[in-house]
């Protein structure tokens, strides 16, 4: 490394901008996301299937926490593993990755935020149905989960580059089917304006 880059004369001591750099690239690399995707989609395909045939324990645990009406509570329960199915298959897959992984991102803030509320109410919500009632979690270990899975959706997030990823393959796929399909729209069209 020339030695510009390693002394900064202005603070006085060794320059830490070409750490940060390499450490930006890691955290940004495909591999990394690669990684960081099969953790992702199989903790919420997990999660997902192992609450699909508990709503109602999910529910009950929904509301324990006290944040949201009955209704809503219910609601959200029913929809959850479903949801927390198909985004953990788009992530796994690769499919709309930057909508999928801030999807994730936004149902995981949901979560710290209900537990931190818990927390500071001193709510007893005892077993966390984060992982359904296959993995018990304390509250306080589903919080630290939770930190953990929004660190690797923010990961994919800021990603660059993919690798294994279907949302190209489809998109490449799909354009001689839109071509064939404009080619009998503008035929049908032209079908009409003839008597």
């Amino acid at each position: 490394m020339p030695e510009s880059r390693i002394f900064n004369p202005e603070l006085g001591g060794p320059s830490l901008w070409p750490y940060f750099r390499r450490a930006g690239r890691f955290l940004s690399s495909p591999k990394l996301s690669l990684i960081t995707r099969i953790l992702l989609g199989g903790i919420f395909i997990f999660a997902g299937a192992s609450k699909i045939g508990h709503v109602g324990l999910l529910i009950a645990a929904i509301y324990r926490y006290q944040i949201l009406p009955s209704g809503v509570a219910s609601a959200y329960g029913h929809a959850l593993p479903p949801l927390e199915l198909i985004l953990g298959m788009m992530i796994l897959l690769g499919l709309f990755l930057t909508f999928s992984s801030l999807m994730l991102w936004i149902m995981l803030m949901s979560f710290i935020i209900a537990k931190i509320a818990a927390i500071a109410h001193g709510l007893d919500i005892g077993a966390c149905s984060c992982l359904g009632p296959s993995v018990p979690l304390m509250t306080r270990e589903g919080l630290i989960l939770d930190f953990v899975l929004l660190l690797l959706a923010t990961q994919i997030i800021f990603r660059r580059g993919d690798i294994l990823v279907s949302g190209p393959w489809l998109r490449r796929n799909s354009l001689p089917l839109r071509a064939k399909a404009a080619r009998l729209l503008q035929k049908a069209h032209i079908g009409r304006r003839q008597p």
